[in-house]
């Protein structure tokens, strides 16, 4: 959907993940960084059809954005768990991944905003709840956020552990997950750290995702083939230093990519 975030916030450009949050050098990272915007949305009530309606119509748009460079992928996901509810907080959130963070300053050229205007209003059927920036840390899998299903688990660093939770996970869970991914136990494993909103005071500055191909994978053995004892080791070692504070289930509706990587759902 339509960027949110204001131009002075993403003129605002800096190399780390958060006020103070930087991992340590010596951290593994990609060796071309990708940030991603995330957009979550609630859908007004009773407005569901419609909501699906609108993402399709702005799904050609995205895949014009893909075509030319300007992203590499949208992917459209809905929260499965918990339920649907009137409480809860949104309904789905959009995917988008720019990879270098100055592309991020232009998500749009003049011939796509002419065309955002004739889109009905999207307030009337949904409502942008928030949105932030995602920083790729690690990865497994070979695409981005294109698993049919992913079990998202959004985390807080303890105080000044940040660092530790960073070395833990490159050293126990990173391992681990890329022979899930290779076994096919899992289809994708990312990590990703919160560039925006930055602060002490944010919810949560780091999100895992689990991606699986069948629903009711994440209710079954989704560590299958790993030693037990050596899972255990890799949850105490990032527990000691991080709290997950809310874990989600998303279920991909739609996605555009580049043609030579499939062209989604």
């Amino acid at each position: 959907m339509r960027a949110t975030l204001p131009l002075g916030v993403l003129l605002a450009a800096c190399a780390t993940f958060g006020l103070g949050q930087a991992p340590s050098a010596s951290a593994q990272a990609p060796p071309e960084a990708k940030f991603i915007q995330v957009q979550f949305m609630k859908v007004v009530e009773g407005k569901g059809d419609e909501y699906s309606k609108l993402e399709q119509m702005w799904k050609p748009l995205h895949q014009d954005r893909v075509d030319k460079g300007q992203i590499e992928s949208w992917s459209l996901y809905v929260v499965s768990m918990p339920p649907p509810s009137t409480t809860r907080e949104y309904d789905a959130a959009t995917v988008t991944v720019f990879g270098p963070f100055a592309k991020m300053e232009t998500p749009y050229d003049e011939g796509q905003i002419a065309r955002i205007g004739t889109f009905p209003n999207a307030n009337e059927i949904r409502k942008s709840v928030r949105g932030e920036v995602w920083r790729l840390y690690r990865t497994a899998g070979p695409q981005l956020f294109a698993s049919k299903f992913a079990n998202v688990l959004f985390h807080k660093a303890r105080p000044g552990q940040l660092a530790d939770y960073l070395r833990a996970q490159t050293q126990h869970y990173a391992p681990i997950n890329e022979e899930l991914v290779k076994s096919g136990v899992r289809s994708s494993w990312h990590s990703l750290g919160i560039m925006y909103p930055g602060g002490s005071r944010r919810e949560h500055d780091w999100v895992t995702w689990d991606g699986f191909e069948r629903f009711d994978a994440v209710a079954g053995d989704t560590t299958a083939g790993i030693d037990p004892q050596r899972v255990a080791a890799a949850g105490n070692a990032v527990s000691a230093h991080r709290d997950t504070v809310k874990a989600e289930y998303w279920r991909l509706v739609d996605r555009t990519s580049a043609k030579s990587s499939g062209s989604g759902r």
